[in-house]
């Protein structure tokens, strides 16, 4: 199972900023991962942390943290791909040429 998303950001004069997603089983596993643990923590922190005035501010931190480990997993199995389809490209290169 692959998933291929094209996330259109901006069309600035006919020039596009595209982000591209890619979703196999092994980073959709991760990122399940991180979905578990994260809530773990919200949920122990609003326990720990009752009556603190920074907790809406710990809690955003959490939130931007998740946010960024998800699109590094999501970013890097996206380059993953990329390398081992321009490795392919490149063998067969040599061997035609």
């Amino acid at each position: 199972m692959v998933y291929f998303i094209d996330l259109n950001i901006i069309t600035l004069n006919c020039k596009s900023i595209i982000i591209p997603f890619l979703f196999v089983w092994i980073s959709v596993l991760f990122m399940g991962f991180v979905f578990i643990i994260s809530s773990l923590v919200i949920i122990y922190s609003d326990d720990y942390m009752f009556g603190d005035l920074n907790i809406i501010r710990f809690i955003s931190l959490v939130l931007i943290f998740v946010v960024s480990i998800i699109f590094l997993i999501i970013y890097i199995t996206y380059i993953n791909q990329l390398h081992a389809s321009y490795k392919e490209l490149y063998v067969t290169f040599k061997l035609y040429y």
